[in-house]
């Protein structure tokens, strides 16, 4: 099977609501294109503004697999939850 990347963004004042039923949706996609949705390989990243409070999101009880991140590597570009440049700077500096 091929992989790929997909990517889910749920807006923070939706998070509790929408993560279930998006995160099935994507499944249900996966499914109907002869692709498997891998909750081991998979990861959550939540962002956050500045001085914004870390919000915690609970994944449903099947998807417990998928780990959360502060930062992820897209397109050889390093995101964190703050969204500044710091840990993709060090990444190219080291």
């Amino acid at each position: 099977m091929p992989t790929i990347q997909v990517y889910v963004i749920v807006p923070a004042d939706d998070s509790d609501t929408c993560s279930a039923s998006e995160l099935m949706n994507v499944k249900s996609w996966s499914e109907d294109n002869n692709l498997k949705l891998y909750c081991t390989k998979s990861k959550e990243i939540v962002f956050t503004g500045r001085g914004a409070r870390n919000k915690s999101v609970t994944l449903p009880l099947h998807l417990l697999d998928i780990r959360q991140v502060h930062s992820i590597r897209a397109l050889g570009v390093v995101l964190n939850d703050k969204l500044t440049a710091t840990d993709h700077v060090s990444s190219l500096l080291t």
